[in-house]
């Protein structure tokens, strides 16, 4: 028994070490990677990441399976995205990062909340000369077996395609080699995505509708996941600006 509590004590500092090791590495190629962009490339080094957390306050979102809801998942991810890209050397903005909306005071009706909280939403791209908006979200559907990530992009700049497909592609490889599912374009009815001018997309994560994914998506280890899928897609969307120097996309070549 005291052998194996030493044996346990030593793996777990042993993968500590490593995974902070690795950290580190990513994050020096990472910065690497930024300061050598010129304004040639596709996205200059001051870009600016902003996460939003979707929905938050009076608006829950979608309600899913073992009484959750969609707001809380959604800032859990947005918040460990966030703290994850600074430590990559990403310049990185939170949208929330507590259990709140971004309407104004003076709305009242619950539409006119909604609106006000969109608007204010998309008015954050704003203040950064070079955003690139990732918007956290959470799918429901009244089948159970529907399951999967599923990435939506903005209509107005042709790099959110490009981003998205790169999302959807890590996704499909490193978290779901079964999920055949495709990018979209956003319209009217995703407010952000038809009307944002900067590169956008849109994360559903997955079914909170369906019992086993919903199981995954309220689990921190499947969040982490979800963030190292995000961060790579982000980096190769960096890189294919200069398609030459693959050596972050090798690097990114690990199980998650």
């Amino acid at each position: 028994m005291f052998r194996n509590r030493k044996s346990i004590r030593f793996r777990v500092i042993f993968w500590t070490l490593l995974v902070l090791i690795s950290l580190l590495i990513f994050r020096s190629c990472c910065s690497s990677l930024i300061d050598d962009c010129d304004s040639s490339n596709l996205i200059s080094k001051k870009m600016t990441i902003i996460v939003d957390p979707g929905h938050g306050g009076f608006d829950g979102g979608a309600d899913g399976l073992f009484g959750i809801v969609e707001k809380d998942i959604n800032l859990a991810i947005g918040v460990k995205l966030k703290e994850m890209l600074c430590a990559f050397g990403f310049d990185v903005v939170i949208i929330r990062d507590s259990d709140v909306s971004l309407e104004d005071d003076c709305s009242r009706s619950l539409s006119e909340r909604k609106t006000s909280d969109m608007k204010n939403r998309l008015k954050f791209c704003d203040n950064f000369d070079n955003p690139v908006f990732i918007s956290i979200h959470q799918n429901k559907f009244y089948q159970a077996s529907c399951s999967g990530t599923q990435i939506f992009y903005g209509r107005h700049n042709n790099k959110s395609k490009l981003l998205a497909q790169k999302l959807q592609n890590n996704f499909k490889n490193d978290i779901n080699k079964n999920n055949n599912r495709e990018i979209k374009k956003g319209e009217k009815n995703l407010f952000l995505l038809y009307n944002a001018r900067c590169p956008i997309v849109l994360i559903e994560c997955g079914f909170i509708s369906n019992p086993s994914e919903a199981q995954l998506l309220i689990s921190e280890d499947y969040q982490s996941k979800i963030c190292f899928v995000i961060i790579k897609s982000l980096i190769e969307f960096v890189e294919s600006g200069s398609l030459k120097d693959n050596s972050l996309s090798t690097f990114f070549r690990f199980k998650i």
